[in-house]
């Protein structure tokens, strides 16, 4: 499941027709997994039930676990040096964040976004800066 396409949401709100409701811990559970699955190296089933829990949160209207989700997504992204595909998760973040007016929040994500090009500024020699 992706969580940015418009056929995963149709899907579970078919599922929400069904059975009236999502389990509220489910996405709780699955951005959990994903956060403890990144740091043993397993990226993919990190990414996939990060996107999981954002599409989830999405639909159950909660801005603020979509932006936790969201910068997380842009966090693992940018790990597998997939820069577009993070950029696109951070603005996501961004955008929740900013409607919410948590600066303290929007800046966090600009540290995120900075911190790889800060890494790789210092790393490269400086006739390649």
């Amino acid at each position: 499941m992706q969580g940015n396409n418009e056929e995963d949401f149709k899907e579970l709100r078919f599922y929400l027709a069904l059975n009236g409701s999502l389990d509220s811990i489910l996405p709780h559970l699955l951005f959990i997994r994903s956060y403890s699955a990144f740091p043993l190296g397993k990226s993919i089933l990190a990414i996939d039930d990060c996107e999981s829990s954002y599409a989830i949160f999405r639909v159950m209207e909660k801005p603020m676990e979509c932006a936790r989700s969201a910068n997380f997504l842009g966090m693992l992204n940018r790990s597998n040096s997939d820069y577009r595909e993070a950029l696109k998760w951070y603005q996501r973040a961004m955008t929740y964040y900013s409607r919410a007016n948590l600066l303290r929040k929007q800046s966090m994500v600009h540290l995120n976004i900075g911190s790889r090009t800060t890494r790789l500024a210092i790393t490269l020699p400086r006739s390649r800066r």
